[in-house]
């Protein structure tokens, strides 16, 4: 990141991106696996 303003948007956006498509979340299990990869997804497309 290039700063922690830009740090911020990517955690935001993520935690956004997480409540919409909690529903397709098919393991329950596997949460932190595939919220950690939306989060990653997230800041490369930043």
């Amino acid at each position: 990141m290039k700063n922690q303003a830009d740090a911020l948007d990517i955690v935001q956006d993520s935690v956004v991106k997480i409540i919409n498509k909690i529903d397709s979340l098919q393991f329950p299990e596997y949460f932190t696996t595939w919220d950690v990869r939306i989060i990653i997804f997230t800041a490369l497309d930043y």
